[in-house]
């Protein structure tokens, strides 16, 4: 079973970029093109909205290298999901989440040629967002926490045997 469980976290990268462009879907057909839905005014809103760059608007109309970029990612996520590299749970559940993510706003980009955002904080004058980004961003604060107290590569920590001490002899 342990062999094939790099399946489960395929089917949730799956089930959560349907979910994204579900919601991209309902967003963009409802709200289209200035549309705005206060969920709770002054605070949290649903906006239409097209980004043509990165992360927090930046590089505008780079299309063809986030495309490129994205695709080159995705396939290195699978390698590793594939080949359990890391073969721990919050790792492989953290890459499955990037992997969403990624592949969300990827479907956008080559078909629309712009990702839809639609989730804005405006105390905090947050830039918009979607559901691959939350994907994203949630999947890389797994990874950081795996990776500080769950990964044997700790800075100045190198792993022991089994059966040494702390002097290294068995």
């Amino acid at each position: 079973m342990k062999k094939y469980l790099y399946l489960l976290w395929f089917i949730l990268s799956a089930a959560l970029v349907a979910l994204d462009q579900l919601v991209k879907r309902a967003v963009s057909a409802n709200l289209a093109p200035n549309g705005v839905v206060a969920v709770w005014p002054g605070v949290f809103e649903i906006v239409y909205t097209e980004n043509r760059g990165a992360a927090f608007g930046l590089m505008q109309n780079w299309r063809v290298l986030f495309l490129v970029v994205t695709a080159l990612a995705a396939a290195v996520i699978c390698f590793v999901l594939c080949k359990r590299i890391f073969a721990h749970r919050l790792a492989d559940a953290s890459l499955a989440l990037v992997l969403a993510g990624a592949l969300g706003n990827f479907i956008d980009r080559a078909i629309n040629g712009f990702v839809v955002d639609m989730f804005y904080f405006r105390p905090i004058d947050f830039p918009v967002f979607n559901v691959a980004d939350i994907c994203v961003t949630c999947g890389a604060a797994l990874f950081i926490l795996y990776y500080l107290f769950f990964s044997k590569r700790l800075i100045g920590h190198e792993p022991t045997s089994e059966g040494a001490d702390d002097t290294g002899k068995a």
